[in-house]
């Protein structure tokens, strides 16, 4: 008498969360979690939320911008869309988007946090970050990213590209990578990966963060508006990638040119770069780049709105 029976219990406990009833997923034990630990998960989803919002919403220059990178025809941008259109449909124009968002959760999941994480360590003096600081915290955290994400990345490029049997996915992909490639091909383009990445997220945060200080620091209640938040993360995301879409269009041509390409016959990131030089010249490292500021200053500046309102709320 007076306990509370199996009943109550139930009727308090709050409802399981995830997919099976909560059965296969933590979020069933979510309140039993240390609050350090549901922050870096939320931290994670918010990252993860902020990048599948920006990537489906640009997904169709995406598409041409990596048609353009690893096509020999030197088409335009006209030509490249209007071939898609006609040979594949309008719906083509986000092919491989689904890909891309499953190979994008833990990518911006990853890259958000490990610069959250890696900020508040360097920080963990309570002074003001410097210059140097922001710019680790930044590069480390696009290093990090690609260490853990990049088979996602081959893979969705490749069938972005169209290279892929058609309706293949992820797992699909590389299976047929592994099988007929072996298992190194799944990090085809890790070099040009890591040195394009680096330099991009150092930027890309570093801007972002410096743009929305000032204005908060002009602000009479310190607030940053949202066309504040989407121009920082746009002039972030411009800036970044001027500096590493050469390494991005090396990135993608071993990615995506090398399917079916023995591994010890296949070119070193050097090679690729002199032998693109001599059919293209420098522009040749630079095909796609209209097509992707156009991709690029809405989806950074998406990304980081989304990830900074999310934040927010779970910061409180």
């Amino acid at each position: 008498a007076g306990g509370v029976t199996r009943e109550e219990q139930r009727v308090r406990q709050p409802p399981p969360l995830g997919f099976g009833g909560g059965q296969f997923f933590i979020a069933r034990d979510w309140w039993k979690l240390s609050q350090g630990t549901q922050t870096s998960l939320l931290v994670f989803g918010a990252g993860a939320s902020a990048g599948v919002a920006s990537k489906t919403a640009v997904a169709p220059f995406e598409r041409i911008k990596l048609l353009m990178q690893v096509d020999t025809s030197r088409r335009s941008v006209v030509e490249v869309a209007r071939h898609v259109l006609e040979k594949e449909g309008m719906r083509a124009f986000w092919k491989g988007n689904g890909a891309n968002c499953i190979r994008i959760i833990p990518n911006k999941g990853v890259m958000f946090f490990s610069h959250d994480t890696i900020a508040a360590y360097l920080a963990r003096d309570g002074q003001e970050p410097t210059v140097g600081r922001r710019l680790l915290a930044g590069s480390l955290a696009g290093a990090s990213l690609v260490l853990t994400t990049h088979p996602f990345d081959v893979a969705g490029a490749r069938i972005r590209a169209g290279v892929c049997a058609s309706g293949v996915g992820m797992i699909g992909v590389w299976r047929d990578i592994v099988r007929t490639e072996g298992v190194r091909a799944l990090w085809a383009g890790f070099t040009p990966s890591l040195l394009g990445i680096v330099p991009y997220t150092a930027t890309t945060f570093f801007v972002y963060e410096e743009v929305t200080r000032r204005v908060r620091r002009r602000s009479s209640d310190g607030h940053v508006g949202t066309g504040t938040k989407l121009l920082a993360g746009a002039m972030g995301g411009a800036i970044g990638q001027t500096l590493s879409f050469p390494m991005d269009t090396v990135r993608r041509r071993m990615q995506v040119l090398t399917q079916g390409v023995p591994l010890a016959h296949r070119p070193t990131t050097l090679a690729v770069a002199k032998g693109l030089y001599a059919a293209a010249g420098v522009a040749g490292f630079y095909r796609g780049v209209s097509i992707n500021f156009v991709r690029a200053l809405p989806s950074q500046g998406i990304q980081f709105l989304v990830y900074t309102s999310l934040k927010q709320l779970i910061d409180g």
